[in-house]
């Protein structure tokens, strides 16, 4: 499944980073919010042993390892549940939950990066079949399962593209609703909620295009590799992972507090202008929204 690496690269061919050099992630992908995370994705059998995997849309560690112990219970009698999963704020983990160290859970994180993918979980659950694979064929087996899931996901139009957006709140008088609709369309705003009371009340979303992070968050927010080698998701053996000292909090929202979109910036102001300040615009920090593209665009609207 070949994907254009949309998150990390510019539109000029250069790494989109930040001043510090971590990824400046403006877009990603993701299994769809709508998903059911108990449903099996996929099966797989590879010398009688069967390989089941599920997937979830995840937005913080306490969902992710919820999601592996939910399916580490549903699959109790499994001889092993191996997992990853990906924030977008880069805190991930992987477990081989028993198997041979790198076999299982780091093919599985491979896989999500190489795909591009945040905010999700990915778990594969093993049913031993009474033939040893030999490190290779674990390796290749686990990887084969995440891809056969990742393909089914997509041709049933359970993977989402995530982006980094920003709204702008307007109120405006009906006499000038018209030309403020055709500022946002013509800028390729969407118009998400519209209320007509004494003023016009509208919400409208923006594409980042042009945003930089304001500061990097302390430390690295990520587990340790022996941390996410030992962990093993499950119900009736539970235990909370130490923090690790780097394991740092690192959201969305802190790290694009403050930041405007030049468009953005350019919308604020030729609104201003246009009403000769008889107008109210108020904006939101930037955060990730699941768009789907025909409702990304919206026609503008004649003059």
């Amino acid at each position: 499944m070949q994907r254009k690496p949309c998150s990390n690269v510019r539109a000029d061919g250069r790494p989109n980073v930040r001043s510090d050099g971590r990824p400046n992630v403006q877009e990603y992908r993701s299994i769809a919010t709508q998903h059911d995370a108990r449903e099996l994705i996929s099966k797989l059998d590879v010398k009688k042993s069967n390989f089941l995997a599920y997937g979830a849309h995840v937005t913080s560690k306490d969902e992710a390892r919820a999601f592996c112990a939910q399916v580490a219970k549903m699959h109790h009698d499994a001889r092993h549940v191996c997992f990853a999963w990906v924030l977008a704020d880069g805190a991930y983990q992987f477990s081989d939950d028993g198997e041979p160290a790198q076999t299982a859970g780091l093919p599985l994180y491979t896989l999500l990066q190489h795909q591009h993918m945040k905010d999700v979980a990915l778990c594969v659950v093993r049913y031993f079949g009474g033939i040893l694979l030999g490190t290779g064929g674990l390796t290749r087996a686990y990887t084969e399962a995440a891809q056969l899931a990742l393909r089914t996901l997509e041709q049933a139009g359970a993977l989402s593209e995530w982006r980094l957006v920003q709204r702008l709140h307007i109120v405006c008088s009906y006499a000038l609703y018209n030309q403020v609709r055709y500022c946002i369309c013509s800028n390729k705003g969407s118009i998400e909620h519209a209320e007509f009371l004494q003023d016009v009340h509208i919400t409208v979303r923006f594409t980042c295009t042009n945003v930089s992070i304001q500061a990097p968050c302390s430390g690295e927010a990520r587990c340790s590799l022996n941390e996410a080698q030992e962990t093993r998701c499950r119900t009736n053996e539970a235990r909370e992972v130490p923090r690790a000292a780097n394991d740092a909090p690192c959201s969305t929202h802190e790290t694009y507090q403050g930041t405007t979109d030049e468009t953005v910036s350019a919308v604020q102001r030729a609104l201003r202008e246009l009403a000769g300040g008889n107008i109210t615009v108020t904006c939101d920090n930037p955060s990730f929204a699941e768009c789907v593209a025909s409702r990304e665009e919206n026609d503008v609207p004649g003059v």
